[in-house]
């Protein structure tokens, strides 16, 4: 009987045993899976956190790249030069054309008119329709793109205040400037008010390479007050395009077109290099004459060039004479 008992306590124990592990291994197995499953949900939740990060700075990457973008071409279309000197009509635009660009347009034409520039004419517009040919653009700072990218020879003028925006001043001294061209040497003793210095009249110089010839004379003017440096990097860039060289031992080194507005006074510069100096496509240039032409003045004086450079021989013979004997011959 006493044996009976303890083989069914033992086996009661060794079940009671087995059925506390199955439940502990169960319990234990459930613990697991859901350490399993929150740590997948904290990895999903992380992820998903740095996925929305990542779209956050790609999306203020962009804008701020398309800001960038944006201030740029606004810069580089306040940066446009155009020669004002001829320039009569400005165009103020607007979206509808109507309310504010029309207000402007009176505010600013009183300006201009109060400085003297009556022939200075200011229209009014919408932005979809200013006209192909205008030069010179007034228009609201968050179109000053649009306006940008449609007329890429104008200069833009972007604005916030239409009333009593300060741009109007700066539009006023711009085309005052323009339409007065001053001459900053009137106090020196040998500016006589015609296109040549003296000074600018150099002779015997040792052979140089062309770009550096330029840049000599092209600055020669620049310190003048005839042109501003820009002037001096399209002299450059126009023998990109043509060969200023046009016989004779003669160049006659200018600046492209974009570079108009750079002149502020009609000047020539005259360099002589009696070993010569290799323009390019053959040419040999021994006389180089610097031209910045604003309005009408350098027409007599290219005359005189014209006249007397043409052949070899009468170059050589300039390439003698003395400064004062130059000047004369072309001043």
């Amino acid at each position: 009987m006493t044996t009976t008992v303890i083989i069914v306590l033992t086996i009661v124990i060794v079940v009671g045993v087995f059925i506390l592990d199955h439940f502990a291994i169960q319990r234990e197995k459930e613990q697991q899976e859901a350490a399993r499953k929150a740590r997948e949900e904290r990895r999903a939740a992380k992820a998903r956190e740095q996925e929305l990060e990542t779209v956050k700075a790609s999306k203020a990457a962009k804008a701020s790249e398309k800001e960038a973008v944006s201030n740029a071409r606004k810069e580089t279309a306040d940066g446009r030069t155009v020669d004002l000197r001829s320039l009569n009509n400005i165009t103020f635009a607007c979206d509808a054309g109507m309310g504010t660009s029309a207000m402007g347009a009176v505010v600013l034409q009183r300006k201009l008119e109060a400085a003297g520039l009556n022939n200075v004419v200011v229209s009014h517009c919408s932005v979809s329709r200013i006209p192909e040919n205008a030069r010179y653009i007034v228009c609201p700072k968050e179109l000053a793109v649009q306006v940008a990218d449609a007329h890429r020879t104008a200069r833009i003028i972007p604005i916030e205040e239409f009333m009593d925006a300060p741009e109007y001043e700066k539009i006023v001294k711009e085309f005052v400037a323009a339409k007065t061209n001053s001459n900053i040497l009137t106090d020196k003793k040998d500016y006589h008010g015609g296109v040549l210095l003296k000074k600018n009249i150099r002779m015997n110089l040792p052979s140089k390479d062309k770009n550096s010839v330029i840049r000599d004379i092209g600055n020669a003017l620049v310190e003048c007050g005839y042109v501003t440096p820009k002037y001096v990097d399209g002299m450059i860039a126009k023998e990109e395009v043509f060969n200023t060289c046009i016989g004779n031992f003669l160049a006659i080194p200018h600046g492209i077109e974009s570079v108009i507005g750079e002149i502020r006074n009609s000047g020539l510069a005259i360099f002589g290099y009696p070993d010569g100096v290799d323009w390019g496509e053959g040419e040999t240039a021994k006389l180089v004459i610097a031209v910045a032409s604003a309005g009408d003045d350098h027409v007599e004086t290219l005359g005189k060039i014209a006249g007397n450079c043409g052949s070899e021989e009468e170059v050589e013979e300039i390439l003698k004479m003395s400064v004062d004997q130059i000047y004369d011959l072309f001043a």
